[in-house]
């Protein structure tokens, strides 16, 4: 983050305008910093290159131990609010927000050499899969990145050469963004929030995307208009959500069961998730690649077959982390068409296309640009 980004962010609480009051920075490079709003008066701090801007009603639940202790030994107490009003929804996101950190930073710390694949986290065979959108629009974009977890997002789109990439994470994974993003201080604005309540200014990004994480927030509809506001008059918006459709075994069986797993630690769900994990891989070995191998037509005829031949793309780690990224979720959505088409009609947004990746996810493409 450099310096005058601070300029292109507002107050959480208030929506006023924040100014950086205190700086550790280098070449412009702000490494840590103290943020004041102008209009409630409020702190937030920037450790490490991040900003940490949450509500003031939660930010004590999502504030680690070690971001407490960086807070006090810059000598940035303001930032420290103790104010609490937790609800339902916000203890589930919280739980969310914890098994996506267990997930990315020990389970499978993801790392730039995962993401020069080719196939399972790789651009050309599902990156731009999932988010369709023409890629010569990124070239000297601003973009904002909702739920960028550990840079998957901001690794593919720097190398389209973006102006500048916005990413807000609720999760503390965030802080592992620029191992995997590299070299990219100048252009990335990492932020610790929720998406729902993100401090990017409103009407000031080019594109706004949002992958494989907008079924996992409780609000989903106010946070997609939060991004939607982000966007400047020519803006896109760009989700992948899960699909109501086509996911029979995902809604009618793995999620009324979830609760039940959810009550263990997730290190527990972890090795439950190790038993279908090993049933997929076999199915995907024994049944799906040599069917889809030697008689192409009659695989066609199998269920869910164009979703099994992508996970048949990774390995077996790959299996059993996707098998337990659908356990743990304690908050997950699945969409229907119309309520997808209902989340750009709702903002006034024009569908430039909605597709159906793999026949159980929903891509969708909306710009403002023809309601000017």
């Amino acid at each position: 983050m450099l310096i005058n980004d601070v300029n292109d962010l507002i107050c959480v609480d208030c929506s006023s305008d924040v100014e950086l009051i205190h700086a550790h920075a280098k070449d412009d490079i702000l490494e840590h910093g103290l943020l004041a709003c102008s209009g409630c008066g409020r702190f937030y701090a920037v450790i490490d290159h991040v900003a940490l801007m949450f509500r003031k009603s939660v930010f004590k639940d999502y504030l680690s131990d070690g971001e407490r202790e960086k807070i006090e030994r810059l000598s940035y107490t303001q930032a420290l609010d103790d104010e609490m009003a937790p609800d339902e929804g916000h203890q589930k996101q919280l739980r969310a927000a914890n098994a996506w950190e267990y997930q990315w930073e020990v389970v499978f710390p993801m790392t730039r050499e995962d993401l020069d694949q080719t196939e399972f986290f790789g651009a050309k065979g599902v990156f731009w899969h999932f988010l369709p959108i023409d890629r010569s629009l990124i070239t000297g974009a601003r973009i904002l990145v909702g739920c960028g977890g550990r840079g998957r997002e901001a690794y593919h789109l720097i190398r389209h050469s973006p102006k500048k990439i916005f990413v807000v994470e609720i999760g503390r994974q965030i802080y592992s963004m620029r191992d995997v993003v590299e070299n990219a201080d100048d252009k990335l604005v990492l932020i610790r929030s929720d998406v729902t309540y993100h401090p990017v200014r409103n009407n000031s990004v080019d594109i706004a995307i949002c992958d494989h994480a907008l079924q996992h927030v409780h609000d989903h509809k106010s946070a997609f208009n939060s991004l939607a506001n982000s966007l400047n008059e020519a803006g896109n918006i760009v989700i992948c959500v899960y699909s109501w459709e086509n996911n029979f075994v995902m809604t009618h069986l793995v999620e009324p069961i979830k609760p039940l797993l959810q009550v263990f630690p997730l290190k527990v769900q972890r090795l439950i998730s190790f038993v279908p994990a090993a049933a997929l891989y076999l199915l995907l070995k024994l049944i799906y690649q040599p069917l889809n191998s030697a008689l192409p037509s009659l695989s066609k005829k199998l269920p869910l077959n164009t979703h099994m031949m992508f996970w048949a793309k990774g390995n077996f780690e790959h299996v059993w982390l996707s098998c337990f990224d659908l356990i743990h979720a304690p908050i997950s959505y699945y969409f229907r068409k119309e309520e997808v088409l209902s989340l750009a009609e709702d903002n006034n947004l024009q569908i430039s296309s909605l597709t159906h990746p793999n026949k159980v996810l929903w891509s969708l493409v909306a710009s403002k640009q023809a309601n000017g």
